[in-house]
């Protein structure tokens, strides 16, 4: 009977432990989940700023030229 006892603490301890690592695997899990999911919107948050800086240096070099097209139709139409 003594060795029965035993077994079956055994057991109980074992399905505690396999509870205990389920759960730390659970946590492991949604833990790298989350770090991907931050990568994701750090990927995306750069992406979209380096979009938004060359559309921006577009405009500039856009009104820069047709600053100077003006300025040099102004000078020919005074000469």
């Amino acid at each position: 009977m003594g060795e029965l006892e035993d077994f079956s603490l055994e057991g109980e301890l074992t399905e505690e432990a396999r509870k205990q690592r389920n759960l730390l695997i659970k946590q492991k899990q949604e833990e790298f989940e989350r770090k991907q999911l931050m990568n994701v919107e750090e990927e995306v948050k750069k992406s979209v700023k380096k979009k938004v800086n060359f559309n921006w240096r577009l405009w500039l070099v856009v009104l820069l030229v047709l600053f100077l097209l003006g300025a040099l139709v102004y000078f020919l139409g005074l000469a």
